[in-house]
């Protein structure tokens, strides 16, 4: 679904170092780092614009 290079990219948008053991260790540190690191907005919805689900906007919006 995402290439490399755009997981590398979203990995340094969070500032992740990869410094997890466990699968529950990752997930808590990612979720850490993206309330952290990317703000939650929902201009998009006020201005009329159209959201989309769709995996390729999603990376757009986020990174």
């Amino acid at each position: 679904m995402f290439s490399e290079i755009q997981i590398d990219a979203y990995f340094e948008r969070l500032n992740f170092k990869g410094q997890v053991c466990s699968p529950l260790e990752f997930l808590n540190e990612l979720q850490g780092l993206h309330y952290m690191h990317i703000p939650y907005e929902n201009f998009d919805i006020l201005n009329g614009l159209a959201l989309s689900l769709e995996a390729e906007s999603i990376y757009q919006k986020i990174i």
